[in-house]
């Protein structure tokens, strides 16, 4: 069974490593002082950042990190999944199920208006779970970095 819970202090060193694994995926390098900032983040209950870990047998397997914001077309707070990741060992199992839809149970808690990511185009494994949720939006992304502009 997988249990869906808020991310605490000991768990540092188990996030550390699945958090190295998500950015290799992708594969990103960020600076020490970034990762340690995202992590107090996640603990400081002033930020509007939140943090879920996935446990299976006393281990997380999985993580979710998500931004609650306000928004323009609504006067609900709108929750942002900036990042998702099941270790590659244990995906398959229902853990990236089970951390969206904790936040989906927590945006109707909660009254927000709506929970949104994205992900990668090629990311096929990722969309096969997330097309089980709703479809695809018809939206493209675009970001422009400040140190590129």
């Amino acid at each position: 069974m997988i249990q869906i819970r808020d991310i605490k202090s000991p768990d540092i060193d188990q996030w550390h490593k699945l958090w190295h694994g998500y950015l290799d995926f992708y594969q990103e390098t960020l600076l020490p002082e970034i990762t340690q900032s995202v992590w107090d983040r996640l603990l400081d209950p002033n930020v509007s950042m939140i943090g879920h870990v996935a446990v299976h047998n006393d281990k997380i397997i999985g993580f979710s990190h998500s931004v609650i914001h306000p928004a323009t077309w609504t006067n609900d707070p709108v929750c942002y999944l900036e990042d998702l990741y099941v270790d590659e060992i244990a995906r398959g199992k229902g853990a990236g199920r089970a951390l969206i839809q904790n936040l989906l149970d927590m945006a109707k808690r909660e009254n927000w208006n709506r929970v949104y990511w994205h992900t990668h185009h090629d990311n096929t494994h990722a969309r096969a779970l997330y097309d089980k949720f709703i479809s695809e939006g018809g939206f493209v992304r675009y970001a422009v970095y400040t140190d590129q502009a």
